[in-house]
């Protein structure tokens, strides 16, 4: 229900409990270093987060991550819904997110569904005051960081965001479905939609590519 941004929400697991799903044994020690990653991101100053951070997150695997999440428009993401994605939480310590469920990248949306992004995606610093999303707005509030997340965000849209890049990855897997498509009979759009896909996600890549290296020189 978008209610997984990392805010911190007091110290009773209680609150925790009814937004994250742990997926492991029900370990109280899991709930206690879950809230401290919550207290440390939202109450430490700009200047001093960095290093509170590092011990307890992997910082340079959370940019790479807010950088896709945004750069190739994750309409259903933590951008947008504060949404999926997973924490794991290794033998050390630290904290680690990992992307889930992006079907909805490149303003993939149903017609109609709320998160579309428009012509050309969000901001890349889209969320800076959002309080709801501190993963992205105290995160970015660091200089160094902010700087770190952009240059990611422009690696993406310089490779990734490239035709030359990506047609021949999309032609192969729009090959590769095509027949399975067409014969669905539960599909969400048509298949002439289909069909029309490379060419709607060349001029999205365009679009969004071009918005990115223009604007993510902050």
């Amino acid at each position: 229900n978008g209610q997984t941004g990392l805010q911190y929400w007091g110290d009773n697991p209680a609150r925790y409990k009814a937004a994250f799903v742990l997926k492991t044994k029900d370990d109280p020690k899991a709930w206690e270093a879950l809230i401290n990653l919550t207290r440390v991101l939202n109450t430490t100053p700009p200047e001093k987060l960095e290093a509170a951070l590092s011990r307890i997150l992997d910082i340079d695997g959370a940019l790479r991550f807010l950088a896709l999440d945004a750069t190739l428009s994750n309409n259903d993401g933590y951008w947008t819904r504060a949404s999926d994605y997973h924490l794991y939480l290794d033998s050390t310590g630290k904290f680690h997110i990992i992307p889930n469920d992006v079907n909805e990248t490149y303003g993939g949306t149903l017609s109609g569904y709320p998160m579309n992004a428009g012509a050309t995606g969000p901001d890349p610093l889209v969320g800076m005051n959002d309080p709801s999303k501190p993963l992205r707005s105290k995160l970015l509030a660091v200089p160094s960081l902010r700087a770190k997340y952009l240059a990611y965000t422009r690696d993406i849209a310089n490779k990734w965001l490239d035709w030359k890049t990506l047609e021949p990855i999309a032609t192969r897997h729009h090959n590769l479905i095509g027949a399975d498509v067409k014969s669905d009979v539960r599909k969400l759009e048509s298949f002439a939609a289909f069909e029309g896909s490379l060419a709607a996600l060349k001029s999205y890549a365009d679009r969004r590519r071009a918005l990115i290296l223009s604007s993510s020189q902050r």
